[in-house]
């Protein structure tokens, strides 16, 4: 049990509202996570809850309950306030982040929704021990180091043989009409090390056609995001699945565009999750729905903008901090996850459902036995 100091001053999170007080009990809601709080209370506690504002300490409200109700109630106060901690209801007036996470403290606040304050600021520190490699650094691979960057990742990871053409400035982040002709990984290091000096940025310019072309670029990372769509997705994805699963490291396959629908790509933890040949498997057995998402080629170039790369770059970025840091659990997983961005559509099918054959690393997932989570 945590115990606090008599000097602090606890408050209700801004996040916290109070729905209703029927018999007996306190009722509250978490405006960020949906979570709804049942809270006994009874004479005595109702008149300690008054006496959270942030402005009294805990030995004021201690002294207040005791002129009232002639009783000393410290322990059990102790053990009502460490029990709203623990809910995630109540935190402290004097809350402060280190000068070395300053920059972060948007963020810091924003997992603070999630979390107790000091565990907040332990995810920030945690994300910024993480060493993550990005794969290719167009259309979602720039916009997903830029993210990771500005979010503070330890180390960055990146590898793209390609140069900058005047066609990827409409959609690609990091580039200028002056890096036109310029090697994207070099720009790539130089913009990103301008943006936040404190992350570590290590970059290779190497064709990958093999899975020996990655072993020493992924080398000790906590996570492989792919990006590369030469010749397209599924080719590349397939091998990154199979170094990563000999290496033991889990990874990210960007998704592919179809004009305005997307795939957003899946979190494939080794030994845990479905591998990338299970899922292409899942996919074919599936009734048809998912089939174009993972075709043997591209017949058309069916081109992209900027708006739908940002989007869906981001919102893998939100899963791999969720991976990185266990603020959350990532949705990622066993999931193949559509979106319509003109109609704003949204679907999700568990490809669980769809294992029949699993290959010897998937076989304990099969017909869905293991939970994804």
């Amino acid at each position: 049990m945590n115990k606090f100091h008599s000097s602090l001053k606890p408050r209700f999170k801004g996040t916290i509202e109070l729905l209703y007080l029927k018999n007996n009990q306190l009722v509250f809601n978490n405006v960020i996570t949906r979570d709804y709080m049942i809270v006994e209370t009874d004479e005595i506690s109702s008149f300690f809850l008054r006496k959270i504002n942030g402005e009294n300490t805990i030995k004021d409200i201690k002294d207040s309950v005791r002129s009232r109700f002639t009783r000393d109630f410290s322990e059990d106060i102790d053990n009502y306030l460490n029990y709203l901690y623990q809910k995630n209801i109540i935190e402290f007036e004097d809350i402060a982040i280190p000068s070395d996470l300053k920059r972060y403290s948007n963020q810091i606040h924003f997992f603070r929704n999630f979390l107790h304050f000091n565990n907040a600021k332990e995810m920030q520190s945690l994300l910024g021990s993480k060493k993550v490699c990005v794969l290719g650094l167009g259309g979602t691979g720039s916009h997903i180091a830029y993210s990771l960057c500005a979010m503070g990742v330890g180390t960055l990871i990146l590898n793209d043989h390609d140069y900058i053409e005047e066609k990827n400035l409409t959609r690609q982040a990091l580039y200028c009409e002056n890096d036109v002709g310029k090697s994207k990984s070099i720009v790539a290091k130089e913009k990103l090390s301008s943006i936040n000096s404190s992350v570590s940025i290590i970059t290779f310019d190497r064709r990958i056609s093999q899975t020996l072309d990655l072993e020493e670029i992924i080398e000790g990372a906590d996570l492989v995001i792919n990006c590369m769509d030469d010749p397209n997705m599924d080719h590349t994805s397939i091998i990154v699945n199979d170094i990563c699963q000999k290496m033991n490291i889990p990874f990210i396959t960007g998704g592919g565009y179809n004009a305005h629908q997307t795939s957003l790509g899946y979190l494939i933890i080794p030994n845990k999750t479905m591998c990338f040949h299970c899922i292409r498997k899942a996919i074919q057995n599936h009734d048809g729905d998912l089939r174009p998402f993972l075709s043997e080629k591209r017949d058309m170039d069916y081109g992209s903008v900027v708006g739908i790369a940002s989007i869906i770059a981001n919102l893998q970025v939100l899963e791999a901090v969720k991976f990185l840091t266990n603020f959350s659990s990532p949705v990622i997983m066993n999931q193949h996850i559509e979106l319509d961005f003109i109609h704003l559509s949204f679907r999700k099918t568990n490809l669980l459902k769809y294992i029949h054959e699993p290959c010897d690393r998937c076989v304990h997932l099969k017909g869905g036995e293991k939970n994804e989570s």
